[in-house]
Protein backbone atom coordinates (compact mmCIF):
# COMPACT_ATOMS: atom_id res chain seq x y z
CA UNK A 1 0.00 0.00 0.00
CA UNK A 2 1.34 3.26 -0.90
CA UNK A 3 1.45 5.38 2.87
CA UNK A 4 1.95 9.10 1.71
CA UNK A 5 0.24 12.24 3.74
CA UNK A 6 -1.38 15.32 2.25
CA UNK A 7 -1.79 18.86 4.39
CA UNK A 8 -4.42 21.40 2.80
CA UNK A 9 -5.24 24.85 4.90
CA UNK A 10 -8.82 25.68 4.68
CA UNK A 11 -10.07 29.19 4.69
CA UNK A 12 -13.84 29.99 5.68
CA UNK A 13 -14.33 32.95 3.76
CA UNK A 14 -12.22 35.87 2.61
CA UNK A 15 -9.09 35.68 0.17
CA UNK A 16 -5.45 35.52 2.36
CA UNK A 17 -3.61 37.42 -0.67
CA UNK A 18 -0.21 38.21 2.01
CA UNK A 19 2.56 35.62 1.33
CA UNK A 20 2.55 32.82 4.23
CA UNK A 21 6.05 31.15 4.75
CA UNK A 22 5.57 27.30 5.18
CA UNK A 23 8.53 24.78 6.20
CA UNK A 24 7.88 21.08 7.01
CA UNK A 25 10.29 18.93 8.04
CA UNK A 26 10.76 15.37 8.73
CA UNK A 27 12.49 12.05 8.43
CA UNK A 28 12.42 10.47 5.51
CA UNK A 29 12.05 6.46 7.25
CA UNK A 30 11.48 6.05 10.59
CA UNK A 31 13.96 2.93 10.30
CA UNK A 32 16.34 4.81 10.90
CA UNK A 33 18.17 5.77 13.96
CA UNK A 34 18.01 9.27 14.50
CA UNK A 35 19.87 11.04 17.61
CA UNK A 36 18.27 14.38 18.32
CA UNK A 37 19.52 17.51 19.81
CA UNK A 38 16.84 18.29 21.55
CA UNK A 39 17.51 22.07 22.23
CA UNK A 40 20.18 23.96 23.43
CA UNK A 41 19.24 24.08 26.87
CA UNK A 42 18.60 20.28 27.08
CA UNK A 43 22.27 18.91 26.14
CA UNK A 44 21.12 15.90 28.97
CA UNK A 45 17.68 14.42 27.21
CA UNK A 46 18.35 10.62 25.55
CA UNK A 47 17.59 10.41 21.66
CA UNK A 48 14.29 10.03 21.02
CA UNK A 49 15.13 7.24 18.60
CA UNK A 50 14.67 3.72 18.79
CA UNK A 51 16.73 0.83 17.20
CA UNK A 52 12.80 -1.07 15.83
CA UNK A 53 10.77 0.79 13.83
CA UNK A 54 6.85 0.78 15.51
CA UNK A 55 5.80 -1.07 11.87
CA UNK A 56 7.78 -3.76 12.60
CA UNK A 57 6.30 -4.61 16.34
CA UNK A 58 3.05 -6.47 17.33
CA UNK A 59 2.68 -3.94 19.94
CA UNK A 60 4.42 -0.34 20.28
CA UNK A 61 7.44 0.11 22.67
CA UNK A 62 5.96 1.18 25.83
CA UNK A 63 7.27 4.36 27.14
CA UNK A 64 5.83 5.11 31.12
CA UNK A 65 6.07 8.17 32.92
CA UNK A 66 8.90 10.86 32.05
CA UNK A 67 10.40 8.33 30.06
CA UNK A 68 7.19 9.30 27.23
CA UNK A 69 9.48 12.80 26.87
CA UNK A 70 12.54 11.14 26.84
CA UNK A 71 11.01 9.34 23.88
CA UNK A 72 8.66 11.83 22.45
CA UNK A 73 8.97 10.46 18.90
CA UNK A 74 6.26 7.49 20.45
CA UNK A 75 3.67 10.15 21.76
CA UNK A 76 1.38 9.37 18.53
CA UNK A 77 1.32 5.91 19.17
CA UNK A 78 -1.27 4.01 21.02
CA UNK A 79 -0.32 2.11 24.27
CA UNK A 80 -2.54 -1.21 24.35
CA UNK A 81 -4.19 -2.40 27.57
CA UNK A 82 -3.88 0.86 29.60
CA UNK A 83 -6.56 3.96 29.81
CA UNK A 84 -6.68 7.39 30.85
CA UNK A 85 -8.90 8.17 33.67
CA UNK A 86 -9.70 11.15 35.74
CA UNK A 87 -10.84 12.06 39.84
CA UNK A 88 -11.72 15.66 41.20
CA UNK A 89 -13.44 16.91 43.88
CA UNK A 90 -15.77 19.31 41.70
CA UNK A 91 -19.33 20.46 43.01
CA UNK A 92 -21.63 17.98 40.43
CA UNK A 93 -24.30 20.81 41.67
CA UNK A 94 -22.22 23.58 40.02
CA UNK A 95 -22.74 25.39 43.48
CA UNK A 96 -19.05 25.33 43.83
CA UNK A 97 -19.06 23.63 47.22
CA UNK A 98 -15.88 21.66 45.82
CA UNK A 99 -14.64 21.52 49.83
CA UNK A 100 -17.29 19.03 50.60
CA UNK A 101 -16.57 16.95 47.74
CA UNK A 102 -13.77 14.35 48.73
CA UNK A 103 -13.78 10.53 48.78
CA UNK A 104 -13.53 10.47 52.47
CA UNK A 105 -12.11 11.40 56.12
CA UNK A 106 -9.12 10.06 57.80
CA UNK A 107 -9.66 9.28 62.01
CA UNK A 108 -7.13 12.54 62.29
CA UNK A 109 -9.08 14.18 60.29
CA UNK A 110 -7.20 14.57 56.91
CA UNK A 111 -9.58 14.57 53.83
CA UNK A 112 -8.93 11.74 51.26
CA UNK A 113 -8.75 13.19 47.64
CA UNK A 114 -7.30 10.84 45.50
CA UNK A 115 -7.33 6.98 46.12
CA UNK A 116 -6.51 4.20 43.49
CA UNK A 117 -4.98 0.82 43.20
CA UNK A 118 -2.23 0.16 40.64
CA UNK A 119 -0.44 -0.66 38.81
CA UNK A 120 -0.98 3.17 37.59
CA UNK A 121 1.07 6.75 36.94
CA UNK A 122 -0.46 9.79 37.91
CA UNK A 123 0.54 12.73 35.56
CA UNK A 124 -1.45 15.62 36.86
CA UNK A 125 -2.63 16.73 40.49
CA UNK A 126 -4.15 20.36 40.76
CA UNK A 127 -5.38 21.97 43.68
CA UNK A 128 -6.79 24.91 44.01
CA UNK A 129 -4.48 27.60 45.54
CA UNK A 130 -2.94 26.01 48.82
CA UNK A 131 -6.36 24.75 50.56
CA UNK A 132 -6.28 21.69 51.84
CA UNK A 133 -2.18 22.14 52.13
CA UNK A 134 0.32 20.77 53.22
CA UNK A 135 -0.69 16.94 51.36
CA UNK A 136 0.70 13.86 52.09
CA UNK A 137 1.09 11.21 49.54
CA UNK A 138 1.28 7.64 50.19
CA UNK A 139 3.04 4.96 47.45
CA UNK A 140 2.62 1.29 47.98
CA UNK A 141 2.02 1.82 51.80
CA UNK A 142 5.80 2.84 51.66
CA UNK A 143 6.66 6.11 53.97
CA UNK A 144 4.24 8.92 53.72
CA UNK A 145 5.52 11.77 51.94
CA UNK A 146 4.41 15.24 53.31
CA UNK A 147 4.45 18.26 50.57
CA UNK A 148 3.47 22.29 51.09
CA UNK A 149 3.06 24.72 48.50
CA UNK A 150 6.37 25.84 49.29
CA UNK A 151 8.22 22.87 47.83
CA UNK A 152 6.34 23.45 44.54
CA UNK A 153 7.88 25.32 41.46
CA UNK A 154 11.20 26.02 42.16
CA UNK A 155 14.00 26.43 40.02
CA UNK A 156 16.70 25.35 41.69
CA UNK A 157 15.57 23.24 45.00
CA UNK A 158 18.16 22.12 47.16
CA UNK A 159 16.44 19.60 49.35
CA UNK A 160 13.67 16.96 48.92
CA UNK A 161 11.07 16.79 48.24
CA UNK A 162 11.25 19.37 45.94
CA UNK A 163 14.57 18.04 44.53
CA UNK A 164 12.05 15.34 42.76
CA UNK A 165 9.80 18.32 40.91
CA UNK A 166 11.17 21.31 40.01
CA UNK A 167 9.69 23.62 37.58
CA UNK A 168 7.54 22.42 35.49
CA UNK A 169 7.63 19.55 37.25
CA UNK A 170 5.61 21.55 39.64
CA UNK A 171 3.76 25.04 39.79
CA UNK A 172 3.00 27.12 42.51
CA UNK A 173 0.29 29.03 42.60
CA UNK A 174 1.98 32.58 41.59
CA UNK A 175 3.67 31.06 38.76
CA UNK A 176 0.58 29.18 37.32
CA UNK A 177 -2.09 32.26 38.53
CA UNK A 178 -4.10 30.25 41.45
CA UNK A 179 -3.00 26.71 41.25
CA UNK A 180 -0.99 23.98 43.12
CA UNK A 181 0.12 22.10 40.84
CA UNK A 182 2.39 18.22 40.37
CA UNK A 183 3.02 17.63 36.72
CA UNK A 184 5.28 14.72 37.35
CA UNK A 185 4.66 10.92 37.03
CA UNK A 186 4.19 9.44 40.37
CA UNK A 187 3.81 5.56 39.27
CA UNK A 188 2.21 2.91 42.07
CA UNK A 189 2.27 -0.87 42.01
CA UNK A 190 -0.23 -1.46 44.78
CA UNK A 191 -2.18 1.91 45.83
CA UNK A 192 -1.43 5.19 46.34
CA UNK A 193 -3.58 8.20 48.12
CA UNK A 194 -3.12 11.62 48.17
CA UNK A 195 -4.83 13.68 51.10
CA UNK A 196 -4.97 17.23 52.68
CA UNK A 197 -4.46 18.05 55.54
CA UNK A 198 -6.70 21.07 56.02
CA UNK A 199 -10.17 21.76 54.24
CA UNK A 200 -9.50 21.07 50.37
CA UNK A 201 -10.50 23.65 47.65
CA UNK A 202 -10.98 21.93 43.96
CA UNK A 203 -8.77 19.32 43.50
CA UNK A 204 -8.78 16.94 39.91
CA UNK A 205 -5.71 14.16 38.79
CA UNK A 206 -5.23 12.49 35.56
CA UNK A 207 -3.58 9.10 35.97
CA UNK A 208 -3.45 6.32 33.66
CA UNK A 209 -4.20 2.47 35.00
CA UNK A 210 -2.16 -0.14 33.59
CA UNK A 211 -2.81 -4.13 33.27
CA UNK A 212 -2.15 -6.34 36.08
CA UNK A 213 1.78 -7.44 36.07
CA UNK A 214 2.83 -3.86 34.37
CA UNK A 215 6.39 -3.77 35.80
CA UNK A 216 6.78 -0.24 37.47
CA UNK A 217 9.40 1.36 40.12
CA UNK A 218 7.43 3.10 42.60
CA UNK A 219 8.42 6.73 42.71
CA UNK A 220 10.21 8.25 45.62
CA UNK A 221 11.75 11.57 46.02
CA UNK A 222 14.94 10.58 45.66
CA UNK A 223 14.66 9.86 41.42
CA UNK A 224 15.64 13.06 39.32
CA UNK A 225 14.75 13.90 35.80
CA UNK A 226 17.34 16.64 34.93
CA UNK A 227 17.11 15.81 31.33
CA UNK A 228 13.47 15.94 31.17
CA UNK A 229 13.44 19.28 33.45
CA UNK A 230 16.09 20.58 30.61
CA UNK A 231 13.54 19.58 27.82
CA UNK A 232 10.60 21.28 29.34
CA UNK A 233 11.97 24.43 30.34
CA UNK A 234 12.56 24.60 25.90
CA UNK A 235 8.87 25.97 25.95
CA UNK A 236 8.50 28.09 22.96
CA UNK A 237 12.15 27.14 21.44
CA UNK A 238 12.29 24.87 18.24
CA UNK A 239 12.63 21.35 19.86
CA UNK A 240 12.60 19.73 16.49
CA UNK A 241 15.60 17.20 15.45
CA UNK A 242 18.51 18.95 13.78
CA UNK A 243 19.62 17.32 10.23
CA UNK A 244 15.87 16.53 9.11
CA UNK A 245 14.86 16.67 5.69
CA UNK A 246 12.73 19.88 4.76
CA UNK A 247 10.67 21.23 2.71
CA UNK A 248 9.79 25.19 2.23
CA UNK A 249 7.09 27.40 0.65
CA UNK A 250 4.62 29.91 0.21
CA UNK A 251 1.05 29.62 0.20
CA UNK A 252 -1.85 32.20 -0.59
CA UNK A 253 -4.74 30.75 0.48
CA UNK A 254 -8.15 30.72 -1.32
CA UNK A 255 -11.25 31.48 0.66
CA UNK A 256 -14.63 31.08 0.48
CA UNK A 257 -14.38 27.05 2.33
CA UNK A 258 -11.79 25.93 -0.54
CA UNK A 259 -8.89 23.71 0.47
CA UNK A 260 -5.31 25.07 -0.52
CA UNK A 261 -2.76 22.45 -0.94
CA UNK A 262 -0.14 22.74 1.20
CA UNK A 263 2.41 19.64 0.98
CA UNK A 264 2.00 16.04 0.09
CA UNK A 265 4.83 13.86 1.18
CA UNK A 266 5.48 9.90 0.81
CA UNK A 267 6.07 7.35 3.15
CA UNK A 268 7.19 5.69 5.23
CA UNK A 269 7.77 9.14 7.35
CA UNK A 270 7.46 11.35 10.29
CA UNK A 271 6.67 14.68 10.24
CA UNK A 272 8.53 16.57 12.86
CA UNK A 273 7.93 20.44 12.43
CA UNK A 274 5.23 22.06 10.67
CA UNK A 275 5.31 26.03 10.83
CA UNK A 276 3.61 28.94 9.29
CA UNK A 277 4.77 32.59 9.00
CA UNK A 278 2.17 34.67 8.93
CA UNK A 279 1.95 38.91 8.44
CA UNK A 280 0.78 40.52 11.32
CA UNK A 281 -2.25 42.09 9.28
CA UNK A 282 -3.80 38.58 8.42
CA UNK A 283 -2.50 36.26 11.49
CA UNK A 284 -6.28 36.57 12.56
CA UNK A 285 -7.79 34.60 9.33
CA UNK A 286 -5.10 32.57 9.53
CA UNK A 287 -5.68 31.42 12.56
CA UNK A 288 -9.41 30.59 12.40
CA UNK A 289 -8.28 29.00 8.97
CA UNK A 290 -8.64 24.87 9.34
CA UNK A 291 -5.56 22.39 8.51
CA UNK A 292 -6.73 19.22 7.14
CA UNK A 293 -4.18 16.17 7.38
CA UNK A 294 -5.31 13.09 5.23
CA UNK A 295 -3.04 9.91 5.63
CA UNK A 296 -2.47 7.20 3.01
CA UNK A 297 -5.40 8.02 0.92
CA UNK A 298 -8.18 8.25 3.52
CA UNK A 299 -11.44 9.59 2.59
CA UNK A 300 -11.88 12.01 5.51
CA UNK A 301 -8.82 14.18 6.87
CA UNK A 302 -7.87 12.75 10.47
CA UNK A 303 -6.51 16.38 11.18
CA UNK A 304 -9.41 19.00 11.12
CA UNK A 305 -9.71 21.44 13.24
CA UNK A 306 -8.79 25.98 13.43
CA UNK A 307 -4.59 26.53 13.17
CA UNK A 308 -5.06 28.98 16.41
CA UNK A 309 -6.45 25.60 18.52
CA UNK A 310 -3.89 23.48 17.68
CA UNK A 311 -0.98 25.58 18.88
CA UNK A 312 -3.02 25.82 21.73
CA UNK A 313 -4.61 29.02 21.31
CA UNK A 314 -8.35 29.94 22.76
CA UNK A 315 -8.74 33.35 23.40
CA UNK A 316 -8.05 34.56 19.57
CA UNK A 317 -4.67 35.19 17.79
CA UNK A 318 -3.15 38.50 18.92
CA UNK A 319 0.44 39.81 19.95
CA UNK A 320 0.29 40.02 23.47
CA UNK A 321 3.42 42.50 24.44
CA UNK A 322 6.58 40.74 26.19
CA UNK A 323 5.40 37.39 25.72
CA UNK A 324 4.60 34.46 23.55
CA UNK A 325 1.05 34.23 22.66
CA UNK A 326 1.03 30.20 23.34
CA UNK A 327 4.74 29.22 25.27
CA UNK A 328 4.00 25.89 24.22
CA UNK A 329 6.68 23.15 24.51
CA UNK A 330 5.33 21.10 21.79
CA UNK A 331 3.22 23.76 19.82
CA UNK A 332 2.87 27.41 19.86
CA UNK A 333 2.42 31.11 18.80
CA UNK A 334 5.14 33.89 18.73
CA UNK A 335 6.00 36.94 17.04
CA UNK A 336 9.04 37.84 15.70
CA UNK A 337 10.62 41.29 15.72
CA UNK A 338 9.13 42.06 12.10
CA UNK A 339 5.68 41.59 13.36
CA UNK A 340 5.17 38.36 11.51
CA UNK A 341 3.08 35.75 14.25
CA UNK A 342 4.82 32.34 13.59
CA UNK A 343 2.69 29.04 14.26
CA UNK A 344 4.48 26.16 14.99
CA UNK A 345 3.70 22.44 15.57
CA UNK A 346 5.70 19.87 16.57
CA UNK A 347 3.45 16.61 17.30
CA UNK A 348 5.64 13.86 15.99
CA UNK A 349 3.34 12.70 12.83
CA UNK A 350 3.89 9.19 11.54
CA UNK A 351 2.68 7.66 8.07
Amino acid sequence: MRRFLRVRVVLPSLLLVAVILLSVRFWLNTAANQVSQLCTAAPTAQSASSSITPAAQSVPPLYLGLDAYRHWDKLSYLEIGDRVEGQSSADPGGSNADNTHYLRVLPDGEHVLFDQTGPGIVTFMRMQESYGGPWKLSLDNHATNTMSVDDLGQIDPAGDPAGAFPYPLSLNPQESQGSSILATSLAFNQSMTWTSQHANGNFYALYRKLPYGTSLTTWNSNVRANDVVSLLRCAGSDIAPAHLSQQNGKLTLAGGGEATPVVTLSGPSQIRALTFQVPASEMVDFGNARLLISWDGEARPSVDAPIKFLVGDGAGVYQPAGRPLVQGWIAGANSDSDGSMHFNLYWPMPF
